[in-house]
């Protein structure tokens, strides 16, 4: 780019020796003094790693706003057959899916959403963690349950594949949460309970409200507790 603009070496060695730019990686600089925000450091990040790179894992699920814990690194995928040499500050990883799970989101390179959660996913190791991710995912409209399963299809490998699948039905049938999930599981599929509506919208006094699971037949409704941090039952009472 430095090229294009006419502009040589010397000149930037001359702007870094006046402060008015600083070196980000090898062939990278800012221009400006200040310290590089976040989308500097990713874009700084992506071009130090070359062509095929894109923004993937932590760093994606935060571009997509996935529930996540962030990371101090900046997450970026490129092609299995590159030879990179990731730069400082950077986390490397190589996939036999680029190009195919890259996609372009308000202008970055970027693994497509339901690529990022399965990403996310291979690291985790506790069931809840995984469903926990997935139905945070769904819930806040970040990726869609059939997005994530047909991105499924293409990968030979996936870590919790079975259980991804088994939560993303669960979804589809109105889960919303690892308390919502234990409870299906170990409470209305283990006691033989019939399948009660989930998520059924309902109003009163001009306030309206969702009821955890409604079971039509018996006028009952279950509400979870999903302060407790733990599997409670708030209320279980008849219409």
């Amino acid at each position: 780019q430095i090229d294009q603009l006419g502009f040589g070496y010397e000149v930037v060695r001359s702007q870094i020796a006046a402060g008015r730019c600083r070196r980000l990686h090898e062939g990278i600089f800012l221009l400006g003094n200040m310290a590089p925000a976040f989308v500097s450091v990713r874009w700084a990040a992506l071009l130090a790693c070359g062509e095929g790179a894109v923004l993937s894992h932590e760093t994606a699920a935060e571009v997509f706003t996935v529930p996540f814990p962030r990371s101090r690194w900046v997450h970026v995928c490129v092609p299995a057959d590159r030879v990179v040499v990731p730069p400082p500050g950077v986390r490397l990883h190589r996939s036999r899916l680029l190009p195919g799970k890259g996609t372009t989101y308000q202008g970055w390179p970027i693994t497509t959403p339901a690529d990022t959660v399965l990403d996310l996913v291979g690291q985790l190791r506790a069931p809840d963690a995984v469903v926990g991710l997935i139905t945070d995912a769904c819930r806040t409209d970040a990726v869609a349950p059939v997005a994530i399963l047909e991105a499924m299809g293409h990968r030979r490998r996936q870590r919790h594949r079975q259980l991804v699948k088994d939560v993303l039905c669960d979804v589809v049938g109105g889960i919303e949460s690892p308390l919502e999930h234990k409870y299906l599981i170990l409470v209305e599929r283990s006691h033989g309970l019939p399948t009660g509506h989930r998520q059924v919208l309902s109003r009163m006094n001009g306030v309206t409200t969702r009821k955890d699971v409604h079971y039509d037949e018996y006028e009952t409704v279950v509400e979870l507790d999903g302060r407790a941090g733990a599997f409670v039952l708030r209320h279980v009472g008849t219409i």
